[in-house]
C-alpha cells in the first residue's frame, strides 16, 4: 500500500514538472490579450529569446527579454509574467500590482519560424536577427544611407549608399546588402558574413 501511495505521489510530481517545462517552452503564444475591467488590449509576438509587446494595433513594438521560462523584462524594468498560454500579467517598474490579461485572439506559435524568411520588407530600417550567431541588429535610415548597432551596444556605425541598389558600404570597406528579404553583412574582403532577417519594423525599447 505504501509503495502504491509513493508511486502515486511520484507520478503526480513528475506530471507537474513536465507540465511546467512544457509551459516554459510554449506558454508565450502570439496573440491579442485583453484586460477585462478596462477593456484594454495588448499584442504579443514571440521571437527568439524574448517577446515583442505593443499596446496599440499600430503602436511601436517593445522588446522584452527572457529572464526565466515565464518572466520577461524590457529595458526600463517593466516585466511580463506568464501564468499559462492564455494569461499574462503586465507589471510596471517599481510596482507590486500588475494588470491581468487574457488572450482573446490566438495566433499560431511562430517562435520557430521567426525570423520569417519570406517576409518582404519595404525598407531596411527596423530590428533584424541572425539566427546562426544569435545576433540582433538595429538599423536606422539616414540621408546618406544607414546606421547600425548591435543589441548590447550603444555604438552606431555608418554605412553609405552606393550606386548598387540596396548596398551600403562603410569607410573601412565593410558592407550591408539589402534585397527586401534579407540583410547580409560582409566583412572586409568578404572574410565573414552574417545573414539577417527582419523581425520588427520598430525597435523601441530595445
Amino acid at each position: 500500500m505504501r509503495t502504491f501511495i509513493l508511486f502515486s505521489y511520484l507520478t503526480v510530481f513528475l506530471f507537474m514538472v513536465i507540465t511546467q517545462v512544457s509551459y516554459g517552452q510554449s506558454n508565450v503564444l502570439s496573440g491579442e490579450y485583453v484586460h477585462i475591467p478596462k477593456s484594454k488590449s495588448i499584442f504579443i509576438e514571440r521571437i527568439h529569446n524574448g517577446i515583442l509587446f505593443k499596446s496599440k494595433p499600430n503602436g511601436a513594438w517593445i522588446f522584452f527579454e527572457k529572464q526565466r521560462n515565464n518572466l520577461f523584462f524590457d529595458k526600463k524594468g517593466n516585466r511580463i509574467e506568464v501564468i499559462n498560454h492564455d494569461e499574462i500579467i503586465f507589471i510596471k517598474r517599481n510596482s507590486r500590482r500588475g494588470l491581468h490579461y487574457i488572450k482573446v485572439v490566438d495566433i499560431p506559435d511562430q517562435s520557430h519560424l521567426i525570423p520569417n524568411e519570406n517576409a518582404v520588407s519595404s525598407r531596411p530600417e527596423g530590428l533584424w536577427f541572425d539566427e546562426k550567431t544569435d545576433t540582433y541588429l538595429i538599423v536606422v535610415e539616414t540621408r546618406d544611407g544607414i546606421k547600425v548597432r548591435l543589441k548590447d551596444s550603444r555604438l552606431w556605425y555608418s554605412y553609405y549608399r552606393t550606386n548598387q541598389h540596396g548596398t551600403f558600404v562603410s569607410d573601412d570597406g565593410k558592407s550591408y546588402v539589402w534585397n527586401g528579404l534579407t540583410l547580409e553583412y560582409f566583412h572586409t574582403e568578404n572574410q565573414f558574413r552574417l545573414h539577417f532577417y527582419k523581425i520588427a519594423d520598430d525597435f523601441t525599447g530595445y
